[in-house]
């Protein structure tokens, strides 16, 4: 397993590192810092969806290279093959939150228009959300390929879209995390993102199995 989370690490390196992305990069973080401080937090987000998009990247990549079919031929397992991708995913995530932090660091000590603890809330809050999104897209990128973010992101546009128009459904929402403690919000949080990542996680090996 170890096998394969470096060679998706060297693949995703190959991309970030090169000069033109790392130059592009850079430059709009630090013009974000300098002349948009009350929007670098925002710029330093784009930029790290960037990066986790990336990931996709990988799944055009086997198809192109046959990877999948070489690695099936082994006695590697659909388990251990599924769990490194998503190991992979999740130290991604961690790595641009990371960035986020550092910058919401970094606005923190020079403009001081949040707290600390506010910032530091927005990388955590930036975290759980690409989480979400990680585990939701990882299976359509198993089952769909290089159309799998557009499947994805369409669909949850159109749950979202028949969520807002379900009568009351926004009102009870809003009133039931009102009605409970903060504590007890996380506690929910993190358990939904338990069992999303799970599911997701099931998925992913039900598409692999099946399309193998």
């Amino acid at each position: 397993m170890t096998g394969l989370l470096l060679k998706d690490l060297y693949e995703l390196k190959k991309l970030w590192l090169q000069p033109k992305f790392i130059v592009t990069s850079t430059i709009v973080i630090i013009a974000g810092l300098l002349f948009f401080s009350s929007s670098a937090i925002l710029i330093s987000i784009f930029v790290s969806v960037f990066f986790i998009n990336t990931i996709q990247t990988l799944f055009v990549n086997d198809k192109k290279s046959g990877w999948i079919l070489f690695v099936q031929t082994t006695n590697i397992s659909s388990f251990k093959i599924i769990y490194a991708r998503y190991l992979l995913s999740i130290i991604v995530c961690l790595a641009t939150t990371l960035i986020n932090a550092s910058v919401s660091l970094i606005l923190w000590f020079l403009y001081k228009h949040l707290s600390l603890k506010e910032y530091l809330i927005l990388a955590l809050i930036f975290l759980t959300v690409t989480l979400i999104y990680v585990f939701i897209m990882i299976p359509f990128f198993y089952a769909f390929d290089e159309n799998g973010l557009t499947i994805g992101v369409l669909l949850c546009v159109l749950i979202a879209f028949l969520a807002s128009r379900t009568p009351g459904f926004s009102s009870q929402a809003i009133t039931y995390l009102q009605s409970i403690t903060t504590s007890q919000i996380t506690l929910i949080g993190v358990i939904m993102l338990v069992l999303l990542g799970a599911l997701s996680f099931l998925s992913s090996i039900l598409v692999f199995q099946k399309k193998g």
